[in-house]
C-alpha cells in the first residue's frame, strides 16, 4: 500500500511540474472566460465599485489537468475573492497571452501572481496547485 501511494504522490507532482502535459479532455464547468473583461495589460480593471484594485494573474494551460484542478478552486471561491481581487486569466491557448508568460517568466504551470492596479508584481506563489486557504492567506496579507 505504501508503494502505491508513492507512485500516486509521484504522478500527482510530476503532472503539475510537467508544463505541456495534456491528459485529454476533462470537463469543466464553464468555458474558462469568467472574468468579465479581458484587459489588454496588466493592470487590474474594476468592474464593480467593491473590487479592489488587486487581480490575480493565472497562467494557465486550459488543457492541463492541474490548470483545471487550480481553476475548479478559483472558481469555487468566487464570493470570497469578489471583495479581495480580480482574476485574470492568462492561456497557453491564446496568442495574445504569449507576451505575458515572457514578461513574468512563468517555467511552470499552473502559476499564480498576484499584482497591484498597475501590474507591480506583489506576490508569487510556487507554480502548483495552490489550496483555497493558501490564496485566502496571501490575499488577507497584502491587504494588511
Amino acid at each position: 500500500m505504501k508503494k502505491r501511494k508513492k507512485g500516486i504522490v509521484r504522478a500527482v507532482c510530476a503532472s503539475i511540474v510537467c508544463l505541456g502535459f495534456v491528459f485529454g479532455p476533462v470537463a469543466v464547468a464553464g468555458d474558462g472566460s469568467t472574468h468579465p473583461t479581458k484587459p489588454d495589460s496588466f493592470a487590474a480593471t474594476k468592474t464593480d465599485k467593491q473590487v479592489p484594485g488587486t487581480t490575480i494573474l493565472f497562467f494557465m494551460n486550459p488543457n492541463g489537468r492541474p490548470c483545471q484542478m487550480q481553476k475548479a478552486i478559483i472558481d469555487a471561491m468566487a464570493d470570497s475573492l469578489k471583495h479581495l481581487a480580480q482574476v485574470t486569466y492568462v492561456k497557453t491557448t491564446e496568442a495574445a497571452d504569449e507576451q505575458k508568460f515572457e514578461n513574468y517568466g512563468i517555467q511552470g504551470l499552473p502559476s499564480l501572481i498576484v499584482v497591484d492596479k498597475n501590474g507591480k508584481e506583489i506576490k508569487r506563489f510556487t507554480p502548483g496547485i495552490q489550496s483555497r486557504q493558501t490564496i485566502l492567506t496571501a490575499l488577507h496579507s497584502k491587504a494588511k
